[in-house]
Order: C-alpha cells, then structure tokens, then sequence
C-alpha cells in the first residue's frame, strides 16, 4: 500500500517523482507504439491500452497521495504563526 510521500524530505520527492516519470514513459512508450505502423507495433493494440490504463491509474493515484500529503488552504504550516 502506497502512503502519502513527505514533500519536506528531498530523498522521498525525489523517490516519488521518480515514480511519476517512470509511470509516464510507460504510458508513452505504449501509446507510441499504439500509433506506428501494424507491422512495426510491439504490443496489441489491447496490450497498449492495458498499459496505458495502467500507468493512468498508477499516475492518478500518485497525485492523489501527493496531494494527500500538502496542507489544507488555510491551514498553518510548522513554523508559521502569530507572531503576537
């Protein structure tokens, strides 16, 4: 199970984007493949769309976590405060 990444700590951003960019050239890799040549394809045209729903949900789903991860509007991070 996947968790909400610490956007504080560099190794996990760097962690998580890199996530991101392999599940992104997934989705390339197989949508270009979709769109050459029949004789040229190395997938099916149903093996590409498999994949590219897959790194669709993969994709969305770290978003989602990252989004998790941020601060609500309006909500005070640590360090912040009245200074009163």
């Amino acid at each position: 199970m996947m968790r909400a990444a610490n956007l504080t700590d560099p190794a996990e951003v760097r962690a998580f984007l890199g996530a991101v960019r392999d599940q992104a050239l997934d989705a390339i890799a197989a949508g270009k493949d979709a769109t050459e040549a029949p004789k040229k394809r190395m997938f099916s045209r149903h093996e590409a769309r498999r994949r590219i729903l897959e790194a669709e949900r993969a994709i969305l789903a770290l978003i989602e976590l990252a989004m998790a991860a941020l601060p609500e509007p309006g909500a005070e991070t640590p360090g912040e405060g009245s200074a009163t």
